[in-house]
């Protein structure tokens, strides 16, 4: 949030411009990430536009749209304990990685670090926190946020080699059965992607701080 406690990044951008562009009043429901999709099937609310990477389980749950952001995940791991490890090192039963809760972040760790102890949190701030610790040694989340964590704690944490662990494409998703919706979200991605809207929001927010000094010093926003 920002420091009048309204929800500002790239997502609440899109959603605005799409509420915008639609002629709709925008009202945002902020969700626990693991209960997010039977919320959405149960009509609490219409879209997720929420950097969800497009995947063929969900996809059987929900229709995804073309995808208006390709992010991945990244990760950070903790200097004392980690500072020294390699890429396989990590992927020891002696390992602990931190990871959100219902997050493509735990498939993707059980996937690239299968001998690892997974520890699951209910967001990504208490997954760093972790980390931060000392009580698990790294954590996997969408880039750009463990970048932007270690920057903020470079005494204690770093973001290892490669930074970037696996490519995504991230999609809006609506209900199944209105293709209506699904042409209009698809062609607002094209008509938004070919101006160079999309790419401008995103690089604001993914490859520069300019934002930092909106956001409210007591947020444990990461």
């Amino acid at each position: 949030g920002d420091k009048k406690g309204d929800l500002i990044g790239f997502e609440i951008d899109v959603a605005n411009k799409v509420a915008e562009d639609m002629g709709v009043t925008l009202e945002l429901v902020p969700t626990e990430w693991a209960g997010i999709v039977p919320a959405l099937i149960a009509k609490k609310f219409d879209v997720i536009i929420g950097g969800m990477s497009i995947t063929a389980t969900r996809n059987l749950t929900v229709n995804f749209t073309a995808p208006y952001a390709h992010s991945g995940m990244s990760w950070v791991a903790n200097k004392e304990i980690a500072g020294d490890f390699k890429l396989e090192d990590f992927n020891n039963s002696d390992v602990v990685m931190a990871c959100r809760r219902g997050a493509t972040s735990c498939t993707d760790i059980q996937t690239l670090f299968p001998k690892a102890q997974l520890r699951q949190f209910d967001d990504d701030t208490l997954a760093f926190q972790e980390v931060l610790n000392g009580a698990a040694h790294g954590s996997l989340s969408s880039a750009p946020k463990p970048r932007f964590v270690a920057l903020k704690y470079p005494e204690k944490l770093y973001v290892p080699e490669p930074s970037q662990l696996t490519q995504a494409n991230e999609g809006m998703a609506v209900r199944k059965g209105d293709p209506d919706a699904l042409n209009f979200l698809n062609n607002w991605i094209l008509v938004n992607k070919s101006n160079g809207w999309l790419k401008q929001r995103h690089d604001y927010w993914f490859s520069t701080r300019d934002w930092a000094d909106q956001i409210a010093e007591k947020s444990n926003k990461t």
